[in-house]
């Protein structure tokens, strides 16, 4: 059994960036979007350093999580860089889960199509309550109006694995 479990990677990355600062969350985040470059730099400079210098390439990522923050607050460009810098030093198996958190203000016309392109099979949509007052209370900037069309557009064909 032991085996199996010696086999198993998983890479949970933080991506810090968030729109606003809800006032629940107790994650270290940032709402000044202009560090997502030097932060993607810093973040590709510790992947690259993943594993023995011994061992080019780990042994297969099973998992890929992008928590935060939000994650879909980062630029596709940065997360083209990531993915890339994830590749470059790991193996991804076949049928990894790649999942990335998201909020439903993020879902614009051709994000899912993009995220997917990088890979992601899966979505962790942030909605925390399906009352209009309690998502102000809290900070939320979506709404009930605009959390209803997420799940729709994230199990729509170019949402889907």
């Amino acid at each position: 059994m032991s085996a199996i479990i010696e086999d198993v990677l998983g890479l949970y990355l933080h991506l810090p960036f968030c729109s606003t600062h809800c006032t629940y969350c107790p994650f270290a985040i940032s709402t000044d979007l202009a560090l997502q470059d030097q932060y993607t730099e810093a973040l590709i400079r510790e992947i690259g350093g993943a594993c023995s210098t011994d061992t080019p390439v780990c042994a297969p990522l099973q998992s890929i999580y992008l928590g935060g923050g939000t994650p879909s607050r980062t630029s596709l460009e940065n997360l083209t860089k990531i993915f890339d810098a994830i590749r470059s030093r790991f193996d991804v198996a076949e049928h990894a889960e790649i999942s990335m958190e998201s909020n439903p203000e993020d879902y614009e016309p051709g994000a899912l199509e993009a995220w997917r392109s990088l890979g992601v099979n899966r979505m962790s949509i942030g909605v925390q309550s399906f009352i209009d007052a309690e998502l102000e209370a809290i900070s939320r900037i979506h709404d009930r109006a605009r959390r209803d069309g997420t799940p729709c557009a994230a199990r729509s064909p170019a949402g889907r694995a």
